[in-house]
């Protein structure tokens, strides 16, 4: 049962990776392509029929598993319920291993963390400073002021702003799924990264709450303040980003990594330390329950 279990894993690692990729661009593009009100409707519609289309994948890899009894099926029950972080699955009867495209099955550990945050840290930096020609653009346009709002609704310049916008999002939400999935001290490491999850999670936010305020006001057409709000999430959407590239800048330098390492180095040894007084202590326990055992023999 394991060995099929193992079997499946290996055959469908890659394409639910793509697929889970496929599933993200969907939900970037329904997130920041909803001021494009002319053609917002029709990119909904498709996205939602993408997103449909690929959601009995997640569906099907659970009762593949449920039938096979594997270990960590659980997981894919989160999938079902959150898809896009299939990205990060673990395999069912190795369950400390991880898919990547480029590597292949990997030991999901400090060492691979330390590996995938060298090579995703200069291109996840260029990535974070594309806000700023996109800056640029809008201030030389006036695209950021109400009375031109219809400029970015109406022309090609909008739609390729708001889907840069879209990739840049996309390109910090697989980041973050991958790295938590490989870490192990989640909870730690969403604390040290902080300003990853915000700008993830806020533009999520801020589309919510959009929407809610788009059907309340329904009635009376567009309203100044879900313009104000919708400005206001681009905003700090992109002062995040650039804090978040600023950061990345820093923790390249070597003497910031040789204080992160350090730190890693001396929470191992304190591990190790706990690990091995528990050892210890186990010890004088069996060795206590076996006297008794010895005298009766």
């Amino acid at each position: 049962m394991d060995r099929r279990s193992e079997k499946l894993d290996e055959f469908l690692a890659k394409p639910m990776f793509f697929a889970t990729t496929v599933f993200l661009v969907f939900l970037a593009a329904i997130l920041h392509l909803h001021e494009l009100e002319g053609i917002y409707p029709y990119v909904l519609i498709g996205c939602l029929v993408g997103m449909a289309l690929l959601y009995p994948l997640y569906l099907g890899e659970l009762l593949f598993h449920l039938y096979l009894g594997s270990n960590n099926r659980k997981q894919n029950l989160l999938f079902c319920l959150l898809p896009p972080l299939r990205m990060g699955a673990r395999g069912h009867v190795h369950n400390d291993k991880i898919w990547l495209p480029m590597l292949g099955w990997q030991e999901a550990n400090a060492a691979l963390s330390t590996e995938l945050d060298r090579r995703l840290s200069v291109p996840m930096i260029v990535i974070a400073l594309m806000i700023l020609p996109l800056m640029g653009i809008e201030l030389f346009a006036g695209l950021d002021r109400f009375q031109s709002h219809w400029f970015l609704q109406s022309t090609t310049l909008g739609v390729v702003l708001h889907s840069a916008t879209g990739i840049v999002w996309l390109a910090f939400t697989a980041e973050f799924i991958v790295m938590i999935a490989v870490v192990d001290k989640k909870i730690r490491y969403c604390r040290e990264h902080w300003i990853d999850l915000a700008i993830i999670l806020f533009p999520i936010a801020a589309f919510l709450r959009c929407m809610r305020l788009a059907r309340l006001a329904r009635p009376f057409a567009r309203t100044t303040r879900i313009w104000r709000i919708r400005g206001l999430a681009m905003r700090l959407f992109r002062a995040l980003l650039m804090v978040e590239a600023i950061n990345r800048i820093v923790r390249g330098k070597p003497q910031v990594r040789l204080a992160r390492l350090e730190e890693a180095l001396a929470s191992k040894e304190e591990e190790v330390r706990e690990m091995r007084e528990e050892i210890h202590r186990l010890r004088e326990i069996v060795q206590t329950e076996m006297i008794p055992l010895r005298k009766s023999a």
